[in-house]
């Protein structure tokens, strides 16, 4: 019986890496994406088409979520399925891309030149692994300003809504080599990871770069929500946080009321972020839970805020005396 059982796993093993593929998406293109020769132009059915296991590959230019004014459609990325930029539109494999020379752009612009009437979200994740994959793309435009309940995906994460809310729920992408510029939202402005009411949330986020981005209330680059039993616990590594702004957290706010938000963030570098009230850099907030964020070899530049120009910590209410780690 037991021999029987590996046998089977093998074999699905095997029919799961035969379906797996690539969809070619380029620009302008209008085939069916089998090839980069026949590659197809619709990012969104790509996006749609893939299953499990594939990988699209995005050549240089402009992509938006949607043709009309639909303020509430995303490019949402699927559980497992990797989605690559910054080809040429030649590659035959993804260490051949140069991602600086071909900018593969994902953006919320879909209204007029304003940005209240961009996407809410230009990218949206929900109950994802770490093998649903976001690699080499410049993330920009977004606007999640809405006057939604608090953690709602209509007023957080104008760059990128994270969502692995309630019990039992998980969400844990891998974002990689990606820039978020000039987004905007209530909270995060460039990416909200919401693990609340004891969901989880354990996202990657690897050599990216967070520009110019706002938040009206919190997190002017990140949000992190681990309230009511959730657990936050993003890993940061090799981030650049520039010029982003918010009340409190101007780079980062991390929210552990009533639950856990911990985030570890190594070989970072914040430079000019600005808290209009506290935390210039980060903010942690715990609240009868637990905040922290664990800083290894991070560099702090000329963040401003009135109190606590590098980290602002509040100590109300919360079970963890100690906000910070430095290792």
């Amino acid at each position: 019986m037991k021999k029987g059982f590996q046998i089977l796993v093998v074999l699905v093993a095997m029919s799961y890496n035969l379906k797996a593929g690539i969809i070619y998406v380029k620009a302008g293109a209008n085939g069916d994406g089998k090839t980069w020769a026949t590659a197809t132009g619709d990012l969104q059915n790509a996006l749609q088409t893939a299953t499990k296991g594939d990988e699209i590959w995005v050549s240089k230019g402009v992509y938006y979520p949607t043709t009309d004014n639909n303020r509430t459609i995303s490019f949402q990325i699927k559980d497992g399925v990797a989605l690559y930029g910054g080809f040429a539109g030649t590659e035959t494999l993804i260490g051949d891309r140069i991602i600086k020379a071909n900018y593969s752009i994902l953006s919320g612009e879909i209204g007029a030149k304003q940005k209240t009437d961009n996407t809410y979200n230009v990218l949206y994740t929900a109950h994802a692994t770490q093998a649903t994959i976001i690699d080499g793309f410049i993330i920009t435009g977004g606007y999640a300003g809405g006057d939604e309940a608090s953690s709602s995906r209509f007023a957080s994460g104008g760059g990128m809504y994270n969502e692995g809310v309630g019990k039992g729920n998980q969400s844990n992408p891998t974002i990689r080599n990606c820039r978020f510029i000039e987004n905007t939202a209530r909270d995060g402005g460039a990416i909200y990871n919401n693990a609340a009411n004891g969901g989880e949330s354990q996202p990657e986020i690897i050599n990216c770069a967070f520009q110019d981005n706002k938040a009206f209330l919190g997190g002017g680059a990140i949000f992190n929500n681990g309230e009511n039993a959730g657990k936050c616990l993003p890993t940061i590594i090799e981030n650049t946080f520039t010029k982003n702004t918010a009340g409190y957290g101007g780079a980062i706010f991390n929210y552990g009321k009533n639950g856990e938000c911990i985030s570890t963030i190594k070989n970072s570098k914040f430079l000019g972020n600005n808290a209009m009230i506290q935390g210039g850099g980060i903010y942690n907030l715990g609240s009868d839970g637990v905040s922290k964020a664990k800083l290894t070899n991070c560099q702090f530049t000329e963040n401003k805020a009135p109190k606590g120009s590098t980290v602002a910590n509040s100590q109300a209410k919360s079970k963890s005396n100690k906000n910070i780690t430095r290792i």
